[in-house]
């Protein structure tokens, strides 16, 4: 059994022993495993890269070492406005990290962007719009982050999500982050959705085991 399979396997194992424990109010189960999915990502990624580790990849170890924490305060304190808001921050500068990994991509695969410009105006405006008139209840901080939130889930999707020679698991990626934001707001400020750490954290770490394999196997397209 190769290094993914192994690795594969024990992370969905954790991960359903993560949600488990949650779920049943099993927390020192909940701790446990969360204390280990990425670091294995971390361990994952980095051995499949050896024995050359260039800027891009340092990036995406990055990436994961902060989601670590973005999980682990979210997870520890309560769901008030100021531990969003810091929640919120912490995501925006992963996802700031994860653009500009796909920005590299598409730059090594020589791809054009410009036609994707008024995606972005078009992404622009409905994210206003989603933020004023559907969801009245956000304090304007939270606003502006969750606005800045939208426009790089808009950005993402213009630079990863099923372009030409970007790996298909980097779409699915972006896919499942954008519903599980969806959720978590929803469950946030609208109304609470039965089961959601199933849901929402179910998909941020699949979403995370196919950016990695997304970017993997993209960069071994392009023999990076």
């Amino acid at each position: 059994m190769n290094l993914k399979r192994v690795v594969f396997f024990i992370y969905f194992i954790m991960i359903s022993l993560d949600i488990y424990g949650q779920i049943n109010n099993h927390y020192w189960v909940v701790c446990t495993f969360k204390a280990l999915e990425m670091p294995l990502l971390v361990y994952y990624y980095y051995q499949s890269r050896l024995p050359k580790i260039d800027i891009l990849d340092k990036l995406l170890l990055l990436s994961l070492c902060i989601s670590f924490v973005g999980i682990w305060v979210s997870f520890l304190f309560n769901r008030n406005a100021i531990i969003i808001n810091f929640v919120t921050i912490i995501y925006i500068i992963e996802g700031q990290i994860n653009l500009f990994i796909l920005s590299k991509l598409n730059r090594y695969l020589g791809t054009n962007n410009e036609n994707d410009l008024w995606r972005i105006g078009a992404s622009l405006v409905l994210a206003i719009g989603f933020i004023y008139v559907l969801f009245p209840r956000f304090a304007t901080l939270t606003q502006i982050l969750v606005l800045v939130v939208m426009i790089q889930l808009a950005l993402m999707s213009i630079y990863g999500l099923f372009k030409k020679g970007i790996h298909i698991n980097i779409s699915l990626s972006i896919v499942t982050i954008i519903v599980s934001n969806i959720l978590s707001v929803s469950g946030v400020f609208l109304r609470p959705i039965p089961y959601d750490y199933l849901w929402i954290m179910g998909l941020v770490y699949i979403s995370k085991i196919l950016f990695v394999e997304g970017v993997l196997k993209t960069l071994k397209s392009i023999n990076k």
